[in-house]
Order: structure tokens, then sequence, then C-alpha cells
């Protein structure tokens, strides 16, 4: 789907992830979110100038693509605007730093229970074909959430005969959401971001401008929180991110009790 609607552009996206690829393949896991981190970053400046270099201007599509590809590769860097595969780098490199801890022989036992804890439920070990799978996974992909690496190989690794029921939360946000759609296709009619580009508009008074432009500001949010309850329905329908209740999970980063979890 992606391929279809980003046109020409979809090589910076490939490229993106087939050089983070080749990084895991080839650096190690302790070095791992350093390239990651000055490759991502860097190729996201180089996209969004590329059209002063002779190439072609991104499409909008590319651009939602790209910044989400990113974020996959560490949420917390930028506040949910940049990189999936940075996250991914540094969950890589976090799960090396336990395994490596677990090979002193000096450990506690409490402190060796809690690494083999972490071990077995936040470690991962993924493969170049997991790490492709994670990037261009249709679940977030254009509008998010972010999810790390380690809920999606949860997800893909799942016991199909699990019976998962998730129809109270995903009726709850359904019903959230129909009331930020029709807010956005009422005020998107009446006050159109076109009627700013023409000279009539700056005839107006000051404050009319002011109240306008609070008006297209709120339009603008009421489509991304309508874009943002969909996604979220589309993971709760996938059951992506789904763990029992007394593992206590966070939104993104899985289970957090793995005591209990462990029972």
């Amino acid at each position: 789907m992606f391929f279809c609607f980003a046109g020409q552009a979809v090589w910076h996206s490939l490229l993106t992830s087939s050089v983070f690829t080749l990084a895991f393949i080839l650096f190690p896991a302790r070095f791992l979110h350093y390239v990651a981190v000055v490759w991502c970053f860097g190729y996201l400046g180089f996209f969004r100038t590329c059209h002063y270099f002779g190439f072609s201007q991104v499409t909008p599509v590319a651009n939602i693509v790209q910044l989400l590809l990113t974020l996959r590769v560490r949420i917390f860097m930028c506040l949910l605007i940049y990189n999936q595969l940075i996250g991914a780098s540094f969950e890589i490199s976090d799960s090396w730093r336990i395994n490596n801890q677990l090979q002193h022989s000096d450990l506690h036992p409490q402190d060796k229970s809690k690494l083999e804890l972490l071990k077995k439920y936040k470690c991962i070990e993924p493969s170049p074909m997991m790490i492709m799978l994670y990037a261009y996974c249709y679940i977030g992909l254009f509008t998010g959430p972010y999810y790390n690496l380690k809920t999606f190989e949860d997800f893909c690794n799942r016991d199909p005969e699990t019976v998962i029921t998730a129809e109270e939360p995903l009726l709850q946000h359904l019903q959230e959401a129909p009331p930020f759609g029709v807010a956005y296709l009422i005020l998107s009619h009446f006050y159109t971001v076109d009627y700013v580009r023409t000279a009539e508009f700056y005839d107006r008074h000051f404050l009319y401008r002011f109240f306008y432009m609070m008006v297209i500001f709120f339009t603008f949010r009421m489509r991304i929180y309508f874009a943002w309850k969909m996604s979220e329905c589309v993971c709760i329908s996938a059951r992506l991110g789904a763990y029992p209740k007394l593992s206590e999970p966070e939104k993104g980063e899985g289970p957090t009790n793995l005591h209990a979890l462990d029972l």
C-alpha cells in the first residue's frame, strides 16, 4: 500500500531501512544504537532537503512514513516524532547489555533473577527479516502509534490458540472517534486553508484573522485525533500489544510486572 501511494519517493524509505539492516549485520550490538542515530537522523536531514540537490520533492505520504520509520528505530529521543529504527537499535543494545551482565559470576542472586526475567521477556535477537517486517508493518505505518520491536515480536510469535478479548476497549475507541471526525468535516468545509492564501483574507480585521487561524488549528487537531483513535482501533482489533492484565502492560512498552507474568 505504501509503495502505491509514495511513488518514486519510496526509495528514501527502502534505503533507510536497508542500510540500517546492513548495519545490524555488520556492527556489534553495543555500538548499533550510535550508528543508527547518525545514519537515520543524518539521512532524515537529506530527505528534507533532497529537492535542493536535484531530486524530486517528496510526497506527504512518503514524509509521514519516513518520520514514523525513523521513530520505530527510538521513541523517547524525539517525543514521538522520530525514529522506529533507532528504537530497535536501542532495544538490541539493551539486550546485549543484559546478556553481558548475566555472564558475570559475582552477581547477587536477586540481581541475577531480575536480569533473567528481563532476558526472558524484554530481550530480543531479531533477524534481518524481522527488522524489515517491523519497519513496514501496516499497523501504525501512516499514523502511529509507536510500538517497540519486542512488542511486535510477541505479536508475531503469539500462540494462535490464545483467546484475547478486546471488544470493550475497541468499542470505547470507536465511540470516541466519530465526534472528532464530524467536527473536522464540518469545520474544514466552512474554514478552509485556501482562504488564508487569498488577498481578501488579509483585508479582514486582525481579530477576525486571529480567530480564523485558531479555528484552522482546532480543525487540524480534530483530524489528528480522529486518525489516532482509528489507528488505535486497528492495533486493538489486531491484538497488537495484548498482554495479561496481571503483567501491568504499558502502552507501546509491553509488560512491566515481569514477576507476575512469570508465574
